[in-house]
């Protein structure tokens, strides 16, 4: 694996002079302080930094982890329920990308209407979509786009957690590696370039487990250009797939999602921007609660923790390619 001096990384030379430049991020939702400009009208001032590396792609995605409503459905679930204000579509519309991933833990989180009103919001706002629907048989459509006469197919699948699709339900399309493969197989004869994304695993863990690592190898054997999964928001090495007449050239970036970036902060090692006045991880609890002194405090260790873990992977990673820490992970 070559990494470029501009944080990209060539997966394979071209037979020909044919070149695809790929953008992908994730995990987007512009939550708490970064909602709060986005809809003060600060989205291009936060996303000046990047406009470089979104200038450089010829096809650009996000993994699009939240829902766009003002709806209060919360549906039942483990773990926080994401949703953002419609108008922070503007964030996106700044970004001017091009494919929404839909396929994640937090599609569903406020019902089928939310998730359907999000589609209708992102697809009037000029983006396209892959990952869900309004039912299970629409979310697992592949989308199809062309870049210079090249074809190139996506198909994007997350864990069976909360949210997903049924045949008479709006939600994610699933994952489910034994059909997964199949409509890899189905999709690889149809384009020049097959990109599979999925979304899982343990978030704040850099190691996957040896189940997940030989699903995604499977998924590469049997067609698959370029296999990436996001989540976990910790950076790691690439996978490529059989071998295509086409050079497929990726820049990655990782995101913790919330996007909660004030106008000073620092960088941590997750790639994500925080403070300790903003972080809730870091914010004092109330005088008069001791229980939720102690709870800060744990969580705080268990951030410290998972910080920790991302630096071991990030050094085991540069022992076996040393110039992987000039990748782009934002």
């Amino acid at each position: 694996m070559k990494i470029n001096s501009n944080g990209t990384i060539d997966i394979r030379k071209a037979l020909d002079d044919n070149t695809v430049n790929i953008f992908l991020t994730g995990d987007a939702n512009p939550r708490f302080s970064g909602e709060e400009r986005v809809l003060a009208g600060e989205s291009p001032s936060i996303l000046a930094p990047m406009r470089p590396y979104f200038q450089a792609a010829d096809l650009s995605i996000t993994q699009f982890e939240t829902v766009l409503t003002t709806d209060d459905t919360p549906i039942i679930k483990s773990g926080p329920n994401l949703k953002n204000d419609p108008g922070t579509i503007e964030f996106f519309r700044e970004w001017n990308g091009d494919v929404c991933l839909m396929a994640n833990n937090h599609t569903g989180d406020f019902g089928s209407k939310p998730l359907m009103d999000t589609l209708d919001i992102i697809h009037k706002a000029g983006f396209k979509t892959v990952g869900a629907g309004k039912n299970l048989e629409e979310a697992y459509q592949p989308l199809i786009v062309e870049r210079f006469g090249i074809t190139i197919g996506i198909l994007n699948f997350c864990e069976t957690e909360f949210g997903g699709a049924l045949a008479d339900k709006p939600g994610s399309a699933t994952l489910n590696p034994m059909l997964n493969v199949r409509q890899i197989m189905k999709l690889r004869p149809q384009v020049d370039v097959l990109l599979v994304v999925t979304h899982g695993g343990n978030e704040q863990d850099p190691f996957p487990s040896p189940r997940v690592v030989d699903m995604l190898h499977t998924f590469a054997d049997v067609g698959a250009d370029m296999v990436v999964n996001i989540h976990t928001h910790c950076p790691r090495e690439s996978k490529s797939g059989t071998a295509s007449r086409l050079s497929i050239h990726l820049a990655i970036s990782t995101s913790h999602h919330g996007l909660n970036w004030p106008r000073k902060c620092r960088r941590t090692i997750s790639g994500s921007r925080d403070t300790a006045s903003s972080s809730p991880l870091t914010k004092k609890a109330a005088p008069h609660s001791k229980s939720s002194q102690r709870i800060s405090r744990r969580m705080v260790r268990m951030s410290i923790r998972s910080q920790v873990r991302n630096i071991m992977a990030l050094s085991s990673i540069c022992k076996r390619f040393p110039m992987s820490l000039q990748t782009r992970h934002f």
